[in-house]
């Protein structure tokens, strides 16, 4: 009997014991330290993995690969198609490269017909962007060969303003251009989810401009043009400061 005694106060002391641990404790079952990591974890269930990155991070308007076209050179005296490629080369560094065609047409009283290309060489790099717009600095290179075909007539030995003859000649003048620009410009969105983007610039720098005339008759003068435009270029070499406005419509692959 004694001994059935001294273990019924051994239990009730240690289930007191255990008692005031278990009600003293704030979580007894270890169950707050649980649920504190599961909801602090911005990744609860490790579903993204190590490699995850957000949404926001993903989707850039800057791109890795895009054509574009350019709206300015059309509006030229020399009409230009211009297409122009851009893609990445590393990190935020993109190379933006062009050709264009001379495309213009006769229309009116100004019947000359003008050819040529154009090229640009443009290494860019993107100090700002997002999903809906970036910032680039940039050097470009440029070379223009530009070809005026005129319709004239000439008149040939004319010392006292009395010439020998008359002749009505084809002859063309010849721009061949090159010069640097650093420029500085803005990719913006007009559609994330389309791709299309419009990018404009402004740049500074030199153009040097040769000009030369071919099939012109030795020793005359020009007594009438066929036609006229009021936008042609100055027919003089040129070597100075230039500057130039651009605006392009582009698509971005990715």
């Amino acid at each position: 009997m004694k001994k059935v005694v001294i273990i019924f106060f051994l239990g009730v002391s240690l289930m007191s014991h255990a008692q005031e641990n278990f009600f003293t404790s704030a979580d007894p079952f270890g169950l707050h330290k649980s649920n504190q990591n599961f909801f602090n974890s911005a990744d609860p269930f490790h579903l993204h993995g190590k490699n995850h990155k957000s949404h926001s991070d993903s989707i850039t308007i800057k791109p890795s690969l895009a054509v574009n076209i350019g709206v300015t050179p059309l509006l030229g005296y020399f009409s230009t198609l211009q297409v122009g490629f851009e893609h990445k080369v590393k990190d935020n560094i993109n190379l933006h490269y062009e050709f264009g065609k001379v495309v213009h047409a006769e229309n009116g009283s100004d019947k000359n017909k003008r050819s040529g290309y154009r090229l640009r060489v443009e290494p860019r790099y993107y100090f700002r962007h997002d999903p809906y717009q970036a910032l680039y600095v940039s050097s470009e290179l440029f070379y223009n060969h530009l070809v005026d075909q005129k319709n004239a007539t000439f008149g040939i030995n004319c010392p006292n303003g009395q010439c020998d003859y008359f002749q009505y000649v084809s002859y063309q003048n010849v721009y061949n251009d090159f010069g640097a620009l650093l420029k500085i410009g803005t990719l913006i969105n007009i559609h994330v989810a389309s791709g299309m983007f419009i990018d404009l610039n402004v740049g500074f720098g030199f153009r040097s401009r040769d000009v030369s005339t071919e099939g012109e008759p030795q020793g005359s003068s020009v007594i009438n043009f066929d036609s006229y435009n009021e936008f042609e270029p100055s027919f003089e070499d040129y070597t100075g400061l230039h500057m130039n406005l651009g605006f392009r419509i582009g698509y971005r692959f990715k």
